[in-house]
């Protein structure tokens, strides 16, 4: 009995101390800071893309004014949008028939698809003057949108522009997304990896006093 207690005593007392530090490390290591930090850093790399898109949007309204001079003096759509130079970085410029929804003239640069206008995007047009989204094509992250052209020669047309996000934006967008997916995945398995090291510890204590008391 005497050999008993001094075997399995001082094995209960590495057990409680033991199971209290990895339940002590394991919620540090999930802790509100860690979840804080995620979270504001996500909100930065939404304004980042926020911020693009608006930048994306002001050049692209200047290429809406100067289209609208062009075309007042033209009627060739395909002319006037000719004319306009990319050097806003543009990967993609198109003009379309408000009326029947056909494309009337493009720019292009690089193996991109091509855009298709539907009653969705005109009617969000009419009601907000603008639609904007982000999109991943081939791997790389594209600003684009729709502006509307006023009535010029009896037509109606609409802008479309495709402008890529600085890669360094995209870049780190793309590593806080997948910093914020491994840290979901692992709060979601945070109550199984603790009871997993806990019965590991646990298995190993009752070995190390079943082997006590064998000798």
């Amino acid at each position: 009995l005497m050999f008993m207690l001094v075997a399995v005593l001082p094995g209960l007392f590495l057990f409680a101390v033991s199971s209290q530090f990895i339940s002590h490390s394991i919620n540090s290591w999930f802790g509100n800071d860690t979840e804080e930090a995620l979270a504001r850093s996500l909100s930065l790399s939404k304004s980042a893309l926020d911020l693009s898109l608006d930048t994306s949007m002001r050049k692209a309204g200047a290429i809406q004014v100067a289209l609208i001079g062009e075309m007042s003096l033209q009627q060739d759509a395909r002319q006037a949008l000719q004319h306009m130079d990319k050097e806003g970085g543009f990967s993609q410029l198109a003009l379309y028939d408000a009326r029947n929804l056909s494309l009337a003239a493009e720019l292009r640069r690089g193996n991109l698809p091509e855009p298709q206008l539907e009653q969705e995007i005109l009617a969000a047009l009419r009601q907000n003057g603008s639609v904007r989204s982000l999109e991943n094509i081939n791997n790389t992250l594209y600003a684009q949108g729709w502006l509307t052209l006023p009535e010029i020669h009896a037509q109606n047309y609409v802008l479309f522009f495709r402008q890529p996000v600085p890669e360094q934006v995209a870049a780190d967008v793309a590593l806080i997304e997948a910093a914020r997916a491994r840290y979901a995945e692992l709060s979601y398995a945070k109550q199984g990896l603790q009871t997993f090291f806990l019965f590991t510890l646990l298995v190993a204590t009752l070995l190390s006093i079943l082997l006590a008391l064998v000798i």
